[in-house]
């Protein structure tokens, strides 16, 4: 493929992930003025962000093995039209109702996007020329973080709510229209996806264990214990495959691949829970409203942003899993200062802890996800994909969790904007050293595994 055939990807590809970031961040922003002006209860309020992550975590999987026969530009310009199609109805839902359900669908456009993206970007760089590639979209991804609330609060504030989904579909059309235009063809493997029943126990079980993290009470930990069994049987099942849906055999047999994977969700559960955690200390201890605290905390995506184009270039010259390592080493080091600083320390310096943190997650990002995808041959591109959002998701969904969990420990049945502010920083407290601690584990195993390039 030509020079100018790759950039042409590598432009559809990070315009296609900044949109599906941005639209994530933007809409937390709108979700208080949404519930109001679709009268909304408290639960359905949540499944309009929620509804958008159960989606796309239980179809990432399966459109990653579709992606695999079907060819990655097919499945990624599947993804962009379809991403902009459902912007759009969300941005005419007549009701709460209609909404989740269009955002149900987003997060399944969204899940063709994220399944096929990386893959691209794989298929079109060379191994040594694939971490720049990587780099430059996972900048992408946290520049549309880093923007979605600052915009999306502007276009709220000025025009309303659904200004922020009719301004996304316009673009997401315009990068449908573009994907169509420029990207080049790539043969899919030979063959046709035959096992459903790996599909059904996949989607069976990341709907129990999302939805189980999501319902902090007896319902919830039954469901998310249910989970894990059926992660027991379909791991066997899977084993026993010639043609998986989930190749557990990639992960007991490429020592890289597996060990990777972990570190990258280890490294979500430990970091994902943080901001929300500090924008609850900023708004109840410091007095600040949820606007400044945003500007506060736009410290960490900001240096996340300009990190990664520079730790993707390196992970191309170097050695990337020690730069994944010292990423996840500054991380651990900053959540333990965290852990001391809570409760005493002054706004500058909490930027500056955030800031820090951000310099690890990019340190860590660009050349873990180059590791993973070096580390399997071309017809796994689509799977290997796949699992990086979906360990994504996972750690993502189970550190706040963990967070609710730890909070719901020293507040008791009582309010959040009740619970007293020693009970605060005690919960905060307990939850950086926990993450600390899972970081460190994250850290061994970002080391291990031999290095490859497929």
């Amino acid at each position: 493929m030509s020079i100018k055939d790759r950039k042409y990807t590598l432009f559809a590809v990070m315009a296609g992930y900044f949109l599906t970031g941005f639209m994530g961040s933007a809409m937390v922003v709108a979700v208080p003025v949404i519930a109001l002006n679709l009268q909304m209860s408290v639960t359905m309020t949540g499944w309009v962000i929620s509804g958008f992550v159960l989606a796309s975590a239980i179809l990432l999987m399966p459109a990653g093995r579709f992606a695999d026969y079907l060819g990655y530009p097919a499945v990624f310009k599947a993804g962009m039209a379809s991403f902009a199609a459902a912007t759009l109805a969300c941005g005419f839902a007549p009701s709460g109702e209609f909404l989740i359900v269009f955002r149900f669908l987003q997060g399944s456009a969204s899940a063709l996007i994220y399944c096929s993206g990386m893959a691209l970007i794989s298929c079109v760089y060379p191994p040594e020329e694939r971490g720049r590639a990587i780099g430059w979209v996972t900048f992408t991804v946290y520049t549309g973080l880093s923007v979605g609330p600052v915009i999306g609060g502007f276009l709220n504030e000025l025009y309303g709510w659904r200004s922020i989904l009719h301004v996304t579909w316009v673009l997401a059309a315009l990068v449908a229209v573009y994907s169509f235009a420029t990207l080049q063809p790539v043969k899919g493997r030979e063959g046709k996806v035959s096992d459903y029943r790996g599909m059904l126990l996949f989607m069976l079980m990341v709907l129990l264990i999302f939805g189980g993290l999501s319902v902090p009470d007896v319902r919830g930990y039954s469901a998310f214990v249910l989970g894990l069994i059926v992660m027991v049987v379909m791991t066997v099942y899977e084993y026993n495959q010639k043609d998986p849906l989930i190749n557990v055999r990639l992960f007991f047999g490429n020592r890289t691949f597996g060990f990777a994977n972990s570190a990258s969700m280890l490294n979500y559960c430990a970091t994902s829970g943080v901001l929300f955690l500090v924008s609850m200390e900023l708004q109840l201890n410091y007095g600040l409203t949820s606007e400044k605290a945003g500007f506060v905390m736009l410290a960490q995506p900001l240096a996340m942003a300009a990190v990664t184009p520079f730790a993707g270039r390196m992970a191309d010259k170097s050695n990337p899993k020690n730069l994944a390592f010292g990423g996840m080493l500054i991380i651990a080091l900053v959540l333990v200062s965290m852990a001391f600083m809570t409760g005493r320390a002054e706004l500058y310096q909490v930027s500056i802890m955030l800031f820090i943190l951000g310099l690890g997650l990019g340190l860590f990002s660009t050349p873990n996800n180059t590791v993973i995808m070096n580390s399997v041959e071309k017809k796994d591109y689509g799977f290997a994909s796949s699992t990086l959002s979906t360990m994504r998701l996972m750690g993502q969904t189970f550190s706040i969790a963990v967070s609710v969990i730890i909070l719901n420990m020293f507040a008791g049945s009582a309010k959040i904007e009740t619970m007293s502010e020693e009970g605060l920083i005690t919960a905060l407290r307990m939850a950086f050293i926990l993450f600390s601690l899972i970081c460190a584990a994250g850290a061994v195993m970002s080391l291990a595994g031999r290095n490859t390039l497929k």
